[in-house]
């Protein structure tokens, strides 16, 4: 990359913006002998486990007590659904229940949820490390917000976005013009990720916006889609309106960090009563989608997750956990403040991690999450920026061969130099 002014300025921005000696040091990790690599990174893999079982220790929060209510009134033969207990997809309440049944308390029965989700967060890790990212899957597993999310929140995006993941690697792996094996794999998939929990809500708009037969195309826009309303069936077909109106309908926090930081609160109550929010997430994920349409599909994939959030109609803390892979693999200044700052505020948060110190200063300096997602924002936009300039950068350079090319760009053009 050039264009910065002289050499030590230009190799100044390079480093402290775009961090190019996180890109360098990654390169230099994956050319370690594997045993050596093995060597540094079993430390922080088990700092990671410590951290999430430590997490689980903390006080629980709502979403646990559902977790409880909803997997108890299965084994004592009742529907959660008809109950109006329970807003998610029977895919995670079969986990729920299973776990539940097995557990002899409330206690185990929180720990073993860590535990899944703590394998949940190492199979990401795994999967990252296999595609040459270690560096960036160890930053994944030690952070503070993904101990946070799967240890004390006990949320389940990570679920959601390793589905996802195992998805795209199968489909990315010997594509052919005609629909296979892999292509249904991905179909099925990802219409099981999106019933987890709607994190790739739009990314089969994505994958339709690709290259390739337009049979194939339509098969990934309306087949994860298909499976997501398959899943759906029973607790729509035995709850109605309470699936209608808690899962279907279902607006979350109506925040969008993303229209508050463009645009005046006067003209974002008119925004959020017509329910344009939404209407905006979509557009700027579908202009996204088309621009970024040539990587490859695994990087397209965590590219979606940064991009789901940074214009997510609606964000909670949980959700600071879906761009993590991504973050880690793209660092930059932008998203080394926002994951420094995400870290701190669920450190020191008393309802979250209640960090010794940190939990002394956290009331200094934050406020309730609407405000200091707003706060983060700005770092995330700026990091999703730098990101978007490099990556597009390689797209346009690949538009210029691709006439006479490779349909897509290959996964080490973007290891950044």
């Amino acid at each position: 990359m050039n264009g910065f002014g002289s050499p030590p300025l230009n190799s100044f921005v390079k480093n402290a913006v775009f961090f190019d000696w996180w890109s360098k040091l990654s390169r230099a990790f994956e050319g370690l002998p594997r045993k050596t690599r093995f060597l540094y990174a079993s430390p922080v893999l088990i700092l990671g486990v410590a951290g999430r079982l430590w997490a689980q220790s903390k006080p629980a929060n709502f979403d646990f007590n559902v977790w409880l209510t909803a997997s108890q009134s299965v084994l004592d033969g009742n529907n959660p659904y008809e109950l109006n207990q329970f807003n998610y997809a029977p895919s995670w309440l079969a986990i729920l229940v299973g776990l539940r049944f097995f557990s002899t308390g409330v206690d185990e029965f929180r720990l073993y949820i860590a535990v899944f989700l703590l394998l949940t967060d190492l199979a990401i890790a795994l999967i990252l490390m296999k595609k040459g990212y270690s560096l960036a899957a160890l930053l994944f597993f030690v952070s503070p917000i993904g101990i946070a999310i799967s240890g004390q929140h006990q949320q389940i995006d990570s679920l959601a976005i390793l589905v996802a993941l195992i998805a795209v690697l199968i489909a990315a792996g010997r594509m052919s013009g005609s629909v296979n094996a892999r292509d249904w794999a991905l179909v099925g998939l990802l219409g099981l990720s999106l019933s987890i929990k709607h994190v790739f809500l739009l990314f089969p708009v994505w994958l339709f916006l690709r290259q390739g037969s337009i049979k194939k195309r339509l098969l990934y826009l309306i087949g994860p889609y298909v499976v997501f309303a398959l899943a759906l069936a029973f607790p729509f077909l035995t709850a109605t309106d309470v699936v209608f109106t808690s899962m279907v309908r279902y607006g979350g926090a109506n925040n969008s960090p993303v229209l508050y930081f463009l645009l005046p609160d006067q003209a974002m109550s008119w925004i959020i009563s017509q329910d344009l929010t939404k209407v905006a997430f979509a557009v700027a994920l579908v202009i996204v989608g088309y621009l970024f349409r040539r990587l490859p599909l695994f990087e397209l994939a965590l590219l979606y997750t940064v991009s789901a959030l940074l214009f997510s109609w609606s964000v909670v803390n949980q959700y600071l956990a879906i761009p993590l892979a991504g973050v880690s693999v793209w660092m930059n200044l932008g998203f080394a403040v926002w994951m420094l700052l995400g870290s701190v505020y669920l450190l020191g948060d008393p309802l979250t991690l209640n960090f010794p110190i940190l939990n002394q200063v956290h009331p200094h300096l934050f406020q309730d999450f609407n405000v200091v997602s707003q706060d983060l924002f700005p770092w995330l936009a700026f990091g999703w920026l730098l990101l978007a300039y490099r990556l597009r950068k390689t797209v346009l350079l690949q538009d210029q061969i691709g006439q006479a090319g490779r349909p897509a760009i290959d996964s080490s053009e973007l290891k950044m130099n």
